[in-house]
């Protein structure tokens, strides 16, 4: 079982569809569902020798109005090989909003049924024509228009159906959570917007010539939005409204530029599918060691995958802290607390305190430690040292 995949439909997007490919195997997915809605330039030859590898799989869907089929059909067919998989379109760029990988931040979101992102609508940002280089350096202006629209990564396991291209329901006792954790109704397709954490850059626009190339090519599917958004009316109104800046994604264009260089699929960091949940843990280890804290919190993923537990919960707390990613630290540790306790787990949670200067935690915590020590009858030996070291850091 692999943890993440992406699928989308696609209608001719030769100029865009290897760098929509590349940019998300740099942030973390694994295999890619690309259903080929009657392209002029069918998309395995868009993608030439990415077509080839294994990790991109290539389905035609002709006919009108197959998105929802398409999704669905993802759903059924390749569910169950994945923990999570993100839809999204060909104009649609997933952007965390720090970190390198994906993964790592989904990590958060395992308790509930899908994770649901926000709409960034970029401008023409100024080109009436099709510019030259890359989509997420030639358009950085955003409007605020319409970013309440949300797409979703599920966990199909806890998925019912895709219901519009944007939303999905979800199986009895699952939701669907924003970043902040907040549960959207069963089958919305808008919710307050938000971009803190991850959001979905959208080049709805792209150039005047993009724009007019979009509106001939109709519709995938069969969910009629307003006319509004088929026009090239709103195209020039859009020019008239206020815009504004948004790099954070272009921190991966030159990581992106030496992808279509070599004209070859970024493997992520990703363990051995035949690594048991204890080869999972020692990897883990090993990569934190080595200095490589995102690699170690993929480990966990994947060993996440073959058992939930207290320990890899917390462990997933420890490696956020190191990466500074404080609030997910804290959520990892709240889930850890709902399995269990731990010498680890309030071990951990006074390391989160004292790293966001909150004392008081930080005491509260060892006095926790402490008194479990005490109920475990651990005097002394590493967790004796450990408790040791805390107090002194305390003073």
């Amino acid at each position: 079982m692999q943890y993440l995949a992406l699928c989308c439909i696609v209608k001719d997007e030769s100029p865009y569809i290897k760098e929509w490919v590349l940019y998300h195997s740099l942030i973390g997915v694994e295999h890619f569902f690309i259903y080929d809605n009657g392209s002029a330039v069918p998309v395995s030859e868009s993608l030439g020798e990415l077509a080839a590898s294994p990790r991109v799989t290539v389905l035609a869907a002709p006919n009108k109005a197959m998105q929802l089929p398409a999704y669905n059909h993802c759903l059924t067919e390749f569910g169950n090989a994945f923990q999570w998989i993100a839809f999204v379109d060909v104009d649609e760029f997933i952007c965390p909003a720090k970190g390198n990988d994906l993964r790592c931040l989904l990590a958060a979101y395992e308790p509930y049924g899908a994770l649901a992102l926000s709409w960034r609508l970029f401008s023409s940002s100024g080109h009436e024509t099709r510019p030259q280089g890359l989509v997420i350096e030639n358009y950085t202006r955003y409007v605020r228009e319409d970013t309440a629209h949300i797409k979703s990564i599920v966990q199909p396991r806890k998925t019912s159906g895709c219901r519009n291209p944007h939303a999905f329901g979800y199986l009895p006792g699952h939701c669907c959570v924003n970043e902040a954790f907040d549960p959207l109704p069963p089958g919305a397709a808008f919710w307050f917007p938000s971009h803190e954490t991850v959001w979905v850059n959208h080049y709805y626009y792209k150039s005047r010539e993009d724009f007019a190339l979009k509106l001939s090519k109709g519709r995938n599917s069969v969910h009629q939005e307003t006319q509004r958004w088929w026009s090239m009316e709103l195209f020039d109104k859009h020019l008239a409204l206020p815009d504004f800046q948004d790099k954070t994604i272009t921190r991966f264009a030159p990581r992106l530029r030496k992808s279509l260089r070599d004209n070859a699929l970024p493997a992520p960091f990703t363990p051995p599918q035949d690594l048991d949940l204890a080869g999972l843990l020692t990897l883990s280890s090993e990569r934190l060691a080595a200095g490589h804290p995102e690699e170690a919190l993929v480990c966990l993923c994947h060993a996440a995958m073959r058992q939930e537990s207290h320990d890899i919960w917390t462990m997933r707390a420890t490696f956020a802290r190191l990466l500074r990613d404080f609030p997910t630290g804290g959520h990892f540790l709240r889930q850890a607390s709902r399995l269990g306790e731990s010498l680890h787990l309030y071990a951990e949670m006074a390391e989160l305190a004292l790293a966001e200067n909150d004392r008081q935690k930080a005491e509260d915590a060892v006095a926790l430690l402490r008194t479990a020590m005490q109920r475990s009858n651990v005097a002394a030996g590493p967790w004796a040292e450990r408790l040791g070291q805390l107090e002194q850091r305390l003073e």
